[in-house]
């Protein structure tokens, strides 16, 4: 054995100790059950007969979800019949959950706020027809809307193998203070790795720090349910070369103890 394969062989158990060190609760202890039971009824309230479901979206679904970040994201599922526009809707939430102790922010798709200190995403989304998955969502910073289905959003991230690539570069990303949307990051990820996959994960993801030095400003990142839906388009140049910048000093630390840990 090489004296690079060693070295990788080493790194790789290395980083396998930090995605244990973040391993997130899950079954009923997981935060994104708990919080889930918390804001429902609000969320009832507000949505009325119109509220098909109300469901897990994010990381803990798809099983990118590292500890120390809920990252709790709740998709509103609403039926198509239900009355007023897409603006209409994200408005009327966030006004909604502004008079509870949400503290709600308007984001891009989503509306954030904190429940016992997690950090929660809502995103109500309106079905384009009742026996269908395909939603329609307002894209509060482009002040337009856009078509996305949730459910195949987490079926491609779950069979990327990239799962333990995706996790990592979170880890990185909260450690360097990063603005990186979760779904960006996760396609990001994935595209930096397709035809670009080694046996080894640190080698992978080195893999994905050079295309977030070289690559990622320039790429577009579209929905994989929506060509349209231009996910990119969530950071503006200068974030995303704070990320490329932050990538490339990443990249010239001597161990992988410096990157993440």
């Amino acid at each position: 054995m090489t004296n690079n394969a060693l070295n990788l062989l080493f790194a790789d158990g290395y980083l396998r100790q930090v995605l244990s060190k973040y391993e997130p609760a899950r079954g009923f202890l997981s935060p994104s059950l708990i919080i889930r039971s918390k804001v429902e009824p609000i969320i009832r309230a507000w949505a009325g007969t119109y509220l098909r479901s109300i469901d897990l979206s994010g990381s803990s679904v798809k099983g990118t979800a590292i500890k120390g970040q809920a990252d709790v994201d709740l998709f509103v599922s609403l039926y198509s019949h239900t009355s007023g526009s897409l603006s209409d809707i994200y408005n009327s939430l966030f006004a909604y959950l502004d008079k509870s102790s949400f503290s709600p922010k308007k984001r891009n798709v989503a509306i954030q706020g904190k429940i016992d200190g997690y950090p929660v995403d809502i995103t109500p989304g309106r079905l384009q027809s009742d026996n269908s998955g395909d939603h329609s969502l307002w894209r509060n910073r482009a002040r337009t809307w856009c078509q996305t289905n949730i459910d195949e959003q987490i079926r491609i991230v779950q069979n990327s193998r990239c799962v333990d690539e995706i996790r990592l570069t979170k880890i990185w990303r909260n450690l360097n203070n990063l603005d990186f949307p979760s779904f960006y990051l996760e396609l990001s990820v994935i595209r930096a790795l397709d035809g670009n996959r080694s046996t080894s994960l640190a080698q992978n993801f080195v893999n994905v720090r050079h295309y977030l030095v070289n690559q990622l400003e320039g790429n577009l990142i579209v929905d994989p349910t929506r060509s349209t839906n231009r996910v990119s388009d969530d950071l503006t140049q200068v974030e995303k070369l704070a990320i490329a910048a932050s990538a490339e000093r990443s990249l010239k630390k001597a161990t992988f103890q410096e990157v993440v840990w």
